[in-house]
């Protein structure tokens, strides 16, 4: 090997291994890392994800956040030695760059597909994952196929689950009522209806219907006076962080406020929306997010960590998930005996019932048909333009 080779392998060994690359060409690792992505002195993440393109904005501050912490974990000299490397790639949203990618992660080859943020990616990745023995680890992502692949675990639920949660446990906590929804347009979506019907008929509440938008509607006026003749007591918005703004200043310039709450979920949580319409709906809005808000007690570990290794990178529920699932995956590194396998690993996370492995969420149970961690998620409350905790969101079974 050159004089140059051996310097960078050096260097690579010496400091944070934690890399993010934008299209790039693989690192050259020392030979120590075997078939599993697994050496002595580190194991291999890798991330596809948008850091650029439609989505790159809410989705970044994902793969920000689990980098912060991984920095913070390796700078404390890993987990029984090991450090964290995770390589992200961009995919800006797109399938051929996700399919590059896993390919390229794959041949590295890392440990596991770590996280990413989207429902395109994962129809690409999970049969490279597949292919390699390989497993796939908390995906931010909408796709059903997550929650029965054996080799995926998750602890993001399904948008139906969390809005059939949100809408049972509000009409439970605020009282009865009747129930509006504004819902994407997107293949699926009838899987989301009947969860908010359930959650309704659970609430002892009354479904009015729903209206579904492109988030092309260039003026929201005409489905607001829908709403304000239906007089719904609960309104549902489930779209992007801009199209909520505009319906929100369409309700209030026509003044159709529900009387009781609007629900929504993490996008309606994030600095996008809040600093948009936030002040609008102080007091009158309701959010199912994955962890406790930023200003909550709890959440000050990973804030103190992302506040030194990415300062830039907007504090909400997004990054603040990203923080918690790569607390999650330390958290399993450091339960699992050596020697540490991709087997070890499912059988320790497999084990988990009831397990506090980070103050952002609640107890993780692994060990269910879905591999679905979370079977609880945060209720919030925005107040004067921020998110503050109102309880717990208890999802169905």
């Amino acid at each position: 090997m050159t004089h140059l080779g051996n310097c960078l392998r050096q260097a690579l060994a010496a400091t944070l291994t934690t890399t993010v690359l934008a299209g790039a060409s693989a690192p050259a690792y020392a030979q120590d890392i075997n078939m599993e992505g697994v050496g002595k002195d580190r194991v291999l993440l890798g991330t596809s994800t948008p850091l650029t393109g439609p989505v790159g904005p809410p989705c970044k501050p994902v793969s920000d956040g689990s980098l912060a912490w991984f920095q913070h974990i390796n700078d404390q000299g890993g987990i029984k030695g090991r450090k964290v490397d995770n390589t992200v790639l961009d995919d800006a949203y797109k399938a051929p760059e996700a399919l590059a990618n896993g390919r390229q992660l794959a041949a590295k080859p890392v440990f596991a597909f770590f996280a990413g943020c989207g429902t395109l990616q994962p129809p690409v990745l999970m049969p490279i994952a597949k292919q390699n023995n390989m497993l796939y680890l908390f995906p931010s992502a909408g796709n059903p196929e997550l929650m029965t692949t054996p080799f995926v675990y998750s602890l993001w639920p399904l948008y139906s689950d969390q809005f059939g949660g949100l809408v049972s446990t509000t009409l439970g906590k605020y009282g009865a009522g009747t129930v509006f929804s504004i819902l994407p347009d997107v293949p699926g979506i009838e899987e989301t209806i009947t969860r908010i019907k359930e959650g309704i008929t659970a609430g002892k509440g009354k479904y009015l219907g729903e209206e579904r938008i492109t988030q092309r509607e260039a003026d929201y006026t005409p489905l607001v006076l829908k709403i304000k003749a239906l007089k719904p007591d609960y309104l549902i918005v489930h779209t992007t962080a801009p199209a909520t703004a505009k319906i929100v200043n369409a309700l209030q310039a026509q003044d159709a406020m529900p009387p009781k709450y609007l629900l929504g979920a993490a996008t309606m949580a994030s600095p996008a929306f809040l600093t948009a319409g936030g002040t609008l709906i102080n007091n009158k809005a309701l959010v199912v997010i994955p962890v406790v808000p930023a200003d909550d007690a709890r959440a000050k570990t990973c804030l103190d960590v992302m506040k030194k290794y990415t300062p830039d990178t907007p504090v909400d529920s997004f990054s603040l998930y990203g923080c918690a699932i790569a607390q999650v995956f330390t958290a399993i590194l450091a339960d699992t005996p050596e020697p540490l396998t991709r087997a070890s690993f499912e059988k320790t996370m497999m084990s988990w019932k009831g397990k506090k492995a980070t103050e952002l969420m609640q107890p993780i149970t692994f060990n269910n048909p879905q591999h679905l961690g979370a079977g609880e998620m945060t209720l919030g409350k925005i107040v004067n333009g921020k998110v503050v905790a109102d309880g717990t969101v208890v999802l169905p079974k």
